[in-house]
C-alpha cells in the first residue's frame, strides 16, 4: 500500500464511481475548482447519480488530489499507484497524472530550474543618524546566497538580499517555524 494515501471502502466506492465516468466529464471535474449549486444539480442529473453518490465521487477526486499533492512523487510512481493499488482505470489515471503534473509545475515550478544552497555569507551595516538624531540608527543586513542548479551543479548564481530590521525579523520567524515543524516531525 502506498504511504501517501489511506485506502478504505468509501474510497474504493468513490473510485468505482470515477471509473464509470466518461473521460470528458472526468476531465472537467479535474479542472474545475468549484461547482455551483446549479452545476451540481445538472451533474447529478446527467450522471444519473444520487446526491450522496455525487458527493462521494467529488470527495474521492479531491482526496486523491490532496493526498498526492502532500508528497513528492514521480509521475510514473503516481500512475502506477493509481492503477495497480487504487484500481483507477488506466486512462483516467493517466489523465489525473497529467493534470496533477501541470498543477504541480504551476505551484512548485519546473524541477529542472530549481537551485540548491551551497553557501551563505552575511554582513550587518548600521547607519547612524546625525548629531541631532544621535539615538536613531537603521540596520541593514546583506545576505549573499551561493546557489547551484540541482541538475547542473556547474551553473551557479549568487543573489544578494538586502533586508531591514522588519524583513530580517520576518525571515527569522519563518525559519523558526520551519525548525519547529522539523522538530515535530523528528519526535
Amino acid at each position: 500500500m502506498p504511504q501517501w494515501i489511506n485506502i478504505n471502502d468509501r474510497l474504493r466506492q468513490g473510485i468505482s464511481l470515477i471509473n464509470n465516468l466518461d473521460t470528458s466529464t472526468y476531465s472537467m471535474l479535474l479542472t474545475r475548482e468549484t461547482l455551483t449549486e446549479p452545476d451540481l444539480i445538472r451533474l447529478q442529473t446527467d450522471l444519473n447519480l444520487k446526491e450522496d453518490q455525487l458527493q462521494l465521487l467529488l470527495q474521492s477526486i479531491a482526496y486523491i488530489y490532496k493526498q498526492s499533492s502532500r508528497v513528492v512523487l514521480k509521475p510514473a510512481t503516481l500512475l502506477s499507484d493509481l492503477v495497480e493499488i487504487l484500481g483507477l482505470d488506466a486512462g483516467k489515471a493517466e489523465l489525473f497524472v497529467k493534470k496533477w503534473s501541470e498543477k504541480f509545475s504551476e505551484e512548485v515550478g519546473d524541477f529542472e530550474e530549481r537551485h540548491k544552497l551551497d553557501g551563505l555569507s552575511w554582513e550587518l551595516n548600521v547607519q547612524v543618524g546625525s548629531d541631532m538624531e544621535s539615538k536613531k540608527f537603521v540596520p541593514e543586513v546583506r545576505i549573499q546566497l551561493e546557489l547551484s542548479k540541482v541538475n547542473d551543479p556547474g551553473k551557479t548564481c549568487t543573489p544578494i538580499l538586502h533586508m531591514g530590521e522588519t524583513e530580517l525579523q520576518q525571515l527569522y520567524n519563518t525559519l523558526e517555524t520551519i525548525q519547529l515543524r522539523l522538530d515535530d516531525i523528528r519526535k
